[in-house]
């Protein structure tokens, strides 16, 4: 065989080493896992009520502080509010303020899937992106599949002007809380190799301080 031809072929043997594949364990690859994932679900959201929602404005014990909330989002204009009166399981008539997405709400404004397959309207305010893959532990083979803990941390990507606002925060303290974590808490999550490559199993949502209100 040609000297030269030899050479060449180790040479371009050696490229592909150097240049590793999907299915190798490193940060390269975990980093892709993650960053497919935070696409996919990655958006961090405030209400995850099917609009129009009627909200008894002098109700104190709504467990997600929903007359604050939108309150402080009808000042924002990213929802619109209107005086109506609905009957009350007891058959009484109560004054409640009936709330739709503004205009201005739309770019924000996501179709989620529950877990039991139905779908809502969720006004996000934010999306996670990777800051950078600490470590991992594994691989470890559990039969013909693969898996591995990855840690990463993560950043906020194309955050909402108003939520950056002291009284929003101020009535949804979880985007503070997120904002804090950001570039400093580390989160483990499992990934799995499939014929794609490393894939990241789900979002571990209450790592991110509850972000569907």
């Amino acid at each position: 065989m040609n000297m030269k031809v030899v050479i060449l072929a180790a040479l371009s043997a050696s490229a592909l080493i150097a240049c590793g594949n999907k299915t190798d364990a490193n940060e390269k690859n975990f980093g892709t896992a993650m960053n497919k994932l935070f696409d996919e679900k990655g958006h961090l959201c405030l209400v995850n009520r099917e609009m129009p929602v009627d909200v008894d404005m002098s109700y104190k014990l709504y467990m997600d502080n929903l007359p604050a909330v939108m309150s402080v989002l009808e000042g924002e204009g990213l929802v619109e509010g209107v005086d109506a009166e609905v009957k009350d399981t007891f058959g009484k008539m109560r004054k409640v303020r009936r709330f739709t997405y503004s205009d201005k709400a739309k770019p924000y404004v996501q179709q989620k899937k529950d877990r039991q397959g139905g779908t809502y309207e969720a006004l996000c305010w934010s999306k996670l992106g990777l800051d950078k893959i600490v470590k991992w532990e594994g691989p470890m083979a559990l039969g013909d599949y693969k898996v591995a803990a990855v840690t990463y941390t993560y950043k906020l990507v194309d955050m909402a002007e108003w939520a950056k606002r002291p009284e929003v925060q101020a009535v949804v303290p979880n985007i503070k809380k997120n904002l804090e974590g950001a570039g400093s808490k580390e989160i483990t999550t499992r990934v799995g190799l499939s014929s794609l490559g490393w894939e990241a199993d789900d979002l571990d949502v209450n790592s991110f301080i509850n972000p569907f209100f």
